[in-house]
Parts: structure tokens; C-alpha cells; sequence
């Protein structure tokens, strides 16, 4: 995955980086021409082995916590969302904004820019930016082949991404009546009044931040100030003329290293800086805590971390989708009777279809160590881990 941190990023999924202002050519990426939500707080509680989600709480805007876990298939249909199968649904709280395109986290979907767009949908919607790399269009959440007006647009021209907001968590674990458990608290601000008691200097944009300093790429380090906005592809990754992209209508590459996927990554970072990108801004592939973060947001949304119950198996037995095959279905959408057939869960089949690459990651012995320099790191051979200086000696484990 990629991830676009530009100040976009792109991670397979790619990741953006990006601040949502700045000079030059990246004032069209101006926050205020992106959708903005209101502030938020969701608490996951689990039991002491953080396995199973037993409740989900949410206040918006400094409201008392409410329970918004899922709710029985049977449920009415006011309560229960309707893009999800099996005996659970997904609560209809989680429902995307139709008319904002806001979802869970403030999180959207947009239409970036590349190399190839031609600028011919500009006669039916004109774009928001020009510019690669920067937001061309807020898209439907229910169906991306449309723009948030209903617009249809040259959907392939695109990268298709998913753009989420700063998010800060931080998790406790907490005694009730002799037993555990634990609290993972998830926000938009990381003074919201409803957090614990000394919590706020403890929340941090794990996500959303990045070990600029780079005197050692191998660590993680938080201290720099929060990009505004990541986003992430909505699709596996597919790899064309040697870069890659989230691209709707094309099979998705499989069989690639983590240093082949970086590299096609960098070609993005190349072609981008050139275009418009200022220093400090990158594409790249997205790292553990961009990936947690996904993940955080779908156990949130679906009540549970059993994906397949909620949403379907995927991918899972044999062959791969078609990227863009779920393009008009919801942001939650899946069959859990078939084994090899489309699923979504904010992104297309996340789980059970290609191999997922998490970058500036490295897993050996039962030891995952994990930095978040901009534009990622790749473990190898004579590096040394974060912590305990452990040098890996080998390439193994390159998640």
C-alpha cells in the first residue's frame, strides 16, 4: 500500500502526506477546499488479551460518551447499516455523509491528480486543482465512479485515495471490578475534554507523524509537529511504466520485494518533486503505523477484529479481484459465503489477495521493529534496530 503525505503521501496501499496548505503550487491543496469534520473522540474497549472488542463509545464535538457497537443483523433498520452481511451489521452511525462525503475519523474519498490526467473532465466538473499529485475531486463515498456533486469522470486518469485526517490514540489498560481490560482512546484533538485525566500529553499522531531529523532512519521518532492529512490507496497497488499507483480497472501487482515496491514509489517522489512538491513532502509505501491506523478505524467501525464475519472473506481461497470492483458499492461491503469474491472495508481487499508490503518495517524472531522516516526506510542486511541495537544480519522478515 502507498501513501501520499505531500504535505499527500502514497503507501501497497500507497501513502500522501500532505499539509493541506503551503507555497507555491500547493496552495491549491488549501484546507478549505477540502471537507472538514467535527472534532471527535471513539473509545475501543477490549478484553485483557486486546482480542475481543466489547463495546465502542463515541462523543462529537465534546458530547457524552454513547455506545455505537454493532448491532444485530435483525436490528431495525434505522439502527443497522445495510452495506454489511452476516449476523452482525455494521451501526448506521458509521455511515458516510452523502452530502459532505465525510465518514468515520472525518476520513474521504478524493481523486488525485497524476501524469496522465488529461484535464478533459474539467468540461463537465471543473477540477479543485490542476497540479499532479494534488485533489482533483471529492468523490461519492458510495460510488467512486462519481464526484460528491454526480459528476462521472475519466476514472482511471486518477489516483484513487483515501484521505484521513490527524488522528492521536493512546491505549490504557484499566482494572473494573477485578478484571482488565483495555481502553484504546482515538481523537481528532488531542486536548479533547473528554479524555482521562493527564491523557492529553500522552496522545500522539502516530500515523500522521514522521522522524524528519535524519541522523537515524532505523527509529521512530514523534516529536515533529502532525501532518494535516494522510492518504492512502483504495486499491492493491498496481505498478505501470515502472511506478506505482491506486488505479481503478487494472489487476494489481504481486511477487514484488519491499525494496522493488519502494523503488516504483520513488519514481512517484521524482516525477512529483518536479511537478510541485516542496522538501519535506514524499510519497511512500505506508509503515506500521499508517497500517495500525487502518486498522484501528475498521475494528472501530465493525465492532470486532474479525474482518471476514462483518464484511466477507475476500479474496481469500484463490485468483484477484480487478481494482475498481467495488467502486460502486459502500465503503463497507463484502459476502461472507465466498471465499473468492470482492470485499471493502474502507479500501479494497485489505486482507486475503496479494501480499501486503508495510514499509520501514522489519520482522526477525518475534521482533518487529518499526520507524517512520518520511518517505520509509528499508531494513536490511547490517542495520541496527530500534532499541536494543540488534543487527539483523539478514534479509529475512522484510514485511
Amino acid at each position: 500500500m502507498a501513501v501520499l503525505m505531500a504535505s499527500i503521501m502514497l503507501a501497497v496501499p500507497a501513502t500522501q502526506m500532505f499539509e493541506g496548505e503551503s507555497d507555491g503550487a500547493l496552495d491549491k491543496l488549501a484546507t478549505a477546499e477540502l471537507p472538514t469534520g467535527p472534532d471527535y473522540m471513539y473509545v475501543l474497549k477490549t478484553n485483557a488479551d486486546n482480542v475481543a472488542v466489547l463495546d465502542v463509545q463515541v462523543s462529537v464535538d465534546g458530547s457524552p460518551l454513547e455506545s455505537k457497537y454493532r448491532v444485530r443483523s435483525n436490528s431495525d433498520e434505522k439502527s443497522a447499516s445495510t452495506t454489511a452481511n452476516g449476523s452482525w451489521k455494521i451501526n448506521k452511525f458509521w455511515d458516510f455523509d452523502k452530502n459532505t462525503g465525510l465518514g468515520p475519523f472525518n476520513c474521504f474519498y478524493a481523486a488525485f491528480n497524476t501524469n496522465n490526467t488529461t484535464g478533459a473532465d474539467d468540461a463537465k466538473e471543473i477540477r479543485l486543482n490542476t497540479a499532479e499529485g494534488t485533489v482533483a475531486y471529492i468523490l461519492d463515498p458510495n460510488n467512486l465512479k462519481k464526484t460528491l456533486v454526480g459528476t462521472e469522470y475519466s476514472i482511471q486518469q486518477y489516483n484513487i485515495m483515501l484521505v484521513i485526517p490527524t488522528a492521536y490514540w493512546l491505549s490504557k489498560s484499566v482494572t473494573e471490578g477485578g478484571v482488565r481490560y483495555n481502553y484504546l482512546y482515538v481523537t481528532s484533538d488531542k486536548n479533547y475534554p473528554l479524555l482521562p485525566s493527564g491523557a492529553s500529553s500522552s496522545m500522539v499522531a502516530y500515523a500522521h507523524t514522521f522522524n524528519t531529523s535524519g541522523s537515524d532512519n532505523s527509529r521512530a521518532d514523534f516529536s515533529g509537529t502532525p501532518y494535516k492529512f494522510i492518504a492512502i490507496g483504495v486499491y492493491e497497488g498496481n505498478v505501470s511504466n515502472g511506478v506505482l499507483l491506486s488505479k481503478s480497472g487494472v489487476a494489481p501487482t504481486n511477487m514484488n520485494l519491499t525494496s522493488q515496491v519502494m523503488h516504483t514509489v520513488e519514481k512517484v517522489n521524482a516525477r512529483a518533486r518536479n511537478a510541485y512538491v516542496p522538501e519535506g513532502s514524499a510519497y511512500q509505501t505506508w509503515n506500521f503505523y499508517q497500517w495500525t491506523l487502518y486498522k484501528i478505524m475498521s475494528y472501530t467501525v465493525i465492532g470486532t477484529k474479525n474482518v471476514q464475519e462483518m464484511v466477507g472473506y475476500g479474496h481469500a481461497s484463490s485468483g484477484v479481484g480487478t481494482a475498481g470492483e467495488c467502486d460502486g458499492n459502500s465503503p463497507y461491503y463484502g459476502t461472507s459465503v465466498n471465499s473468492n469474491c470482492k470485499a471493502k472495508l474502507f479500501i479494497e481487499n485489505a486482507w486475503g489477495s496479494r501480499w501486503d508490503v508495510v514499509g520501514s518495517t522489519y520482522a526477525y524472531r518475534n521482533n518487529v521493529w518499526a520507524s517512520n522516516p518520511l518517505g520509509g526506510y528499508l531494513y536490511g542486511s547490517g542495520n541496527s534496530c530500534n532499541g536494543d541495537k540488534i543487527y539483523t544480519g539478514s534479509t529475512k522478515g522484510q514485511v
